[in-house]
């Protein structure tokens, strides 16, 4: 594996003009702070993914990112945020 520090800055979705790329990298960061029980930072990158998703139409990707801000939300204990993601 390679250190962040040594990944090349033009590899990135965001350097490559990728939009949608972006998107998915937000997204997977959202889930992974999620997973590490970082829940208000996956709450922020999940934001991000949901803006660059909506923006570009993508309805898949906006589902999951919806479902992964619902349980952000419920592990943070904000159930009535919890249901409106996930209602």
């Amino acid at each position: 594996c390679t250190s962040p520090s040594s990944v090349p800055t033009h590899s990135t979705p965001r350097a490559r003009g990728d939009a949608e790329g972006e998107a998915r990298a937000l997204y997977f960061v959202g889930y992974l702070s999620y997973t590490l029980g970082r829940h208000r930072e996956a709450e922020s990158y999940f934001a991000q993914a949901l803006d660059c998703a909506t923006r570009l139409g993508m309805d898949n990707l906006r589902a999951e990112i919806i479902g992964g801000l619902g349980h952000s939300a419920s592990a943070r204990g904000d159930n009535a945020a919890a249901v409106a993601r996930l209602d």
